[in-house]
C-alpha cells in the first residue's frame, strides 16, 4: 500500500527505521499544471464523468512522469505537480520535465476530443533550489516538497497562458538549446518582482 503513496526509496528508508524522512536538495526541477476553467467544464458533466475524466488524465500524466524518470508529488483538484532531481541527482531533469509538459498538452487535446469539450492546460516549470522534501502525517501519509523553487514554479503556471508551457529564466538556462523559446520580456511576478520568463515549444 505504501508503494502506491510514497516513492520506493522513501518506503525502504522507513522500513530501515528512519522516523523522520526529510532531505535538503541543492537543486531540483518543479512542474505545476492546472486545467483552465475546469469548474465551468465540470458543471456540464455528471459527477462520475468528471471523476473519470480526471482519473484518465492523471493516470496518463503518471505514466508520462514514470517514462521521463520524474516523481509525481500530488494532485490538488485539477492541478498536478511533478518534480525531477528530488530522489536522485539528475542533471537533465529540466529537459525531462519540459518533454513531459509538451506531452501533457498533447494528452489534454486527446481528452478534449473524447468528451467534445475544449480542455486547456496551463503549465509552469522552474529549476532551482534548495528545496526540502519529506514525509508528513501518520494516518494520511504524504510525500511533499517545499521551497522557493516550488513557489516560483507555481507562479510560472499562474502567470502562464492556456495551452502553453511557461518557464523561468533559470529553467530556460538549464534547458539549453534543446527547445525553442519565446521571450515574454520582464514579467512582474507577485512576491518576486520583474522576472525574465519564456514560453517553451518543440524545435
Amino acid at each position: 500500500m505504501l508503494l502506491n503513496i510514497l516513492p520506493r526509496s522513501v518506503v525502504e528508508r522507513m522500513r530501515r527505521g528512519e522516523m523522520v524522512i526529510a532531505d535538503r536538495i541543492p537543486e531540483a526541477t518543479v512542474l505545476f499544471s492546472d486545467l483552465v476553467d475546469f469548474t465551468s467544464v465540470s458543471a456540464s458533466l455528471a459527477p462520475e464523468e468528471t471523476v473519470k475524466l480526471l482519473g484518465v488524465l492523471f493516470s496518463e500524466f503518471d505514466d508520462l512522469a514514470m517514462r521521463h524518470g520524474l516523481q509525481t508529488i500530488k494532485t490538488i483538484g485539477d492541478g498536478y505537480m511533478v518534480t525531477g532531481g528530488i530522489l536522485e541527482e539528475r542533471p537533465e531533469s529540466a529537459i525531462a520535465a519540459a518533454e513531459m509538459a509538451l506531452s501533457m498538452l498533447d494528452a489534454v487535446k486527446v481528452a478534449s476530443r473524447a468528451i467534445d469539450e475544449e480542455l486547456q492546460l496551463r503549465i509552469g516549470i522552474h529549476t532551482g533550489g534548495p528545496v526540502i522534501a519529506g514525509v508528513l502525517g501518520t494516518h494520511k501519509i504524504a510525500y511533499d516538497v517545499w521551497g522557493d523553487a516550488v513557489n516560483i514554479a507555481k507562479r510560472m503556471e499562474t502567470y502562464g497562458l492556456p495551452g502553453r508551457v511557461h518557464v523561468s529564466a533559470a529553467a530556460r538556462q538549464a534547458l539549453g538549446n534543446s527547445f525553442r523559446f519565446e521571450s515574454r520580456g520582464p514579467l512582474d511576478v507577485k512576491g518576486k518582482g520583474p522576472m525574465e520568463t519564456y514560453f517553451l515549444y518543440r524545435q
